[in-house]
């Protein structure tokens, strides 16, 4: 591979194609995930589970299978595994797509039980590792139970993925699906992949940090650490994998909070995290706090919307509540940062620059659509494959995030999945923070302008 490419660029180039053979390097949010698997002390995928669904109806097996390549020859970053190359990792896209799909047929087996085996292979296949540099990262199965009948699982890893791919990758397969007869009809390849926005992120580099590495030193610089409370015992227990938890926020409250949101112009997602941050500042009494916002990356290219890969990006976001503060004085000052985040884009370059900086507090918000697919002559029902106590890629870790909601919009409520250490947070904790949230919520739609604190 050729490293001449990585000449410098201005950061207003534009992301054109990669030239051939172009070694292609990681971008600044691959190389955090890269750094935490190194220090955890394994290159061993935990690929996240990303669909999961029981089909009945007459299924062509053959045709999802081509169809599911075929989404995977337009997007590299489905046929990608990360390669040290002198020390350094760097993106390796395979040219075949033969790994990522595979029938697995237990029609025939003479297993009693026909679902306790189905169920016994679906985990097996949901908590298998893989190694990073073999791959694949990316795989369905399409479990057989008889000719009517078949379970779907798709796993991705995070490291050559995002939370915005997985409702790309979906519906490109279905859509492939449907148009098997009519090759027209089919998506076309992406003009530009991940992998061109890789070598343009490491190409502007130096005119990125002429341009804005002082203004987050300055900006970020000495905000103080967060304080999390803890359990007790906390570190004393015996190690235990990180876990998740979901919990609703609510539907009335989520009809309630987008009226009000619409009503003070503001995005729901922009409201709910005020609210997050009061409630944060009151559990950490502390009124400086740094957030990552988890944004979609895909602001540089239009062309990138349709895109697969790790576009996702943590926008530092610093917030500060003064004891006057009012929900909408915070809700401005929310605003005026974000804004002013997404001129100074760092690419999640901060934690480099700035290595003390405490990032522990995470904003990831995401809008799904929980609707399932609706095909000719098929039913979809979501399957529920049980393996929950299989690793949570980057939160196992000596230094770890001990406590990391993420918030799910799905139109008609809001899901709060928390990941969280239990050797640190019980879920006594995380049932005390929703009721602070629920209630945080509801006094500020009641009373806009009373005091945050």
């Amino acid at each position: 591979m050729d490293h001449a490419e990585y000449s410098p660029l201005p950061l207003t180039a534009p992301i054109l194609r990669r030239p051939e053979n172009c070694a292609v390097p990681l971008t600044a949010m691959q190389l955090w995930g890269w750094e935490y698997y190194r220090r955890a002390g394994t290159l061993m995928s935990g690929r996240v589970c990303v669909a999961s669904a029981r089909i009945l109806g007459s299924l062509d097996a053959d045709i999802l299978i081509k169809s599911i390549r075929l989404v995977a020859h337009r997007h590299e970053a489905l046929r990608t595994r990360i390669l040290e190359i002198n020390g350094i990792p760097h993106q390796c896209i395979d040219p075949s797509t033969e790994r990522v799909a595979r029938v697995l047929d237990l029609s025939d087996t003479t297993t009693v039980d026909t679902e306790v085996e189905l169920r016994t292979r679906i985990q097996e296949f949901v908590r298998m590792e893989v190694d990073l540099s073999i791959g694949p990262l990316f795989e369905a199965g399409l479990f057989k139970a008889s000719a009517l009948e078949h379970v779907l699982i798709v796993m991705l890893d995070h490291i050559v993925s995002d939370g915005w791919s997985y409702g790309v990758l979906m519906n490109e397969i279905w859509v492939a699906y449907q148009n098997h007869a009519t090759p027209l009809n089919v998506t076309p390849t992406p003009e530009l992949q991940f992998a061109d926005y890789a070598v343009w992120q490491k190409r502007t580099h130096s005119d990125w940090r002429r341009r804005h590495e002082a203004y987050w030193i300055s900006h970020l610089k000495g905000s103080p650490p967060l304080k999390i409370p803890c359990r007790s015992d906390a570190g004393t227990r015996s190690e235990e994998p990180a876990k998740a938890v979901s919990m609703p926020l609510g539907r009335d409250l989520r009809a309630r909070l987008h009226s009000f949101a619409t009503r003070v112009r503001a995005p729901l997602a922009l409201f709910f995290l005020t609210t997050y941050l009061a409630v944060m500042s009151r559990c950490c009494h502390q009124d400086d706090l740094v957030v990552r916002f988890v944004s979609h990356g895909r602001h540089s290219c239009r062309d990138f919307q349709r895109a697969i890969g790790f576009f996702a990006s943590n926008l530092h976001l610093r917030v500060k509540i003064g004891v006057d503060d009012s929900p909408i004085d915070l809700l401005k000052n929310v605003q005026a940062e974000l804004y002013t985040a997404l001129q100074h884009h760092d690419f999640d370059r901060v934690p480099a620059l700035i290595p003390e900086l405490d990032a522990r507090l995470v904003f990831n918000w995401q809008s799904v659509r929980r609707d399932l697919q609706s095909l000719p002559g098929l039913t979809f029902l979501d399957y529920q494959h049980g393996a929950n106590d299989r690793k949570i890629p980057f939160y196992n870790l000596d230094e770890p995030v001990i406590f990391s909601p993420a918030f799910f919009d799905t139109g008609d409520d809001i899901d709060v999945l928390f990941y969280f250490r239990p050797d640190f947070i019980d879920t006594t904790t995380l049932d005390r923070f929703m009721e602070q949230l629920r209630s945080t919520a509801d006094r500020f739609m009641t009373s806009p302008g009373g005091h945050v604190i």
